[in-house]
């Protein structure tokens, strides 16, 4: 199984509390991988977003022109998106998931995960929850 394959499954399965549409975005390019809603956990207010899944073992983060074409113009109209980067365990540094508003999008794809170093994105260490993503998404400044 692909690796981002075996991330969309490990979402699935630890954050059943979101009700997720998979995107096959083969027709429209830049299109995010998941569609997400869920009830806040304090708040019960609905909480829609959307998600871009990368894994990776380097530091560089692939992201495509016309990905960071559409985060860029979902979050000028007022959108909420994500780009969710699933780290293996390296011997110099323990895995995870790395999140990142969609506006970084560019800036991901240039720095990578230095971006982490220098205080932007959120990072939540194995072993992982989907409480603790939907409490860190549920605290964002939402439009």
């Amino acid at each position: 199984m692909r690796p981002e394959k075996k991330f969309w499954q490990e979402i699935k399965n630890k954050m059943s509390n979101v009700n997720w549409t998979r995107i096959e975005s083969w027709a429209s390019p830049g299109v995010p991988d998941l569609f997400g809603v869920f009830k806040g956990l304090d708040s019960k207010k609905g909480i829609q977003f959307w998600v871009e899944l990368k894994c990776n073992k380097l530091q560089k983060v692939i992201i495509s022109p016309k990905q960071i074409a559409w985060h860029y113009a979902h979050t000028k109209h007022g959108g909420v998106s994500y780009i969710f980067v699933r780290i293996r365990n390296r011997a110099k540094s323990p895995g995870g998931i790395a999140i990142f508003p969609g506006h970084m999008s560019r800036e991901l794809h240039v720095h990578g995960l230095e971006l982490l170093n220098q205080g932007s994105g959120y990072m939540i260490p194995d072993p992982w929850t989907g409480d603790q993503i939907l409490k860190y998404l549920e605290s964002q400044p939402t439009v």
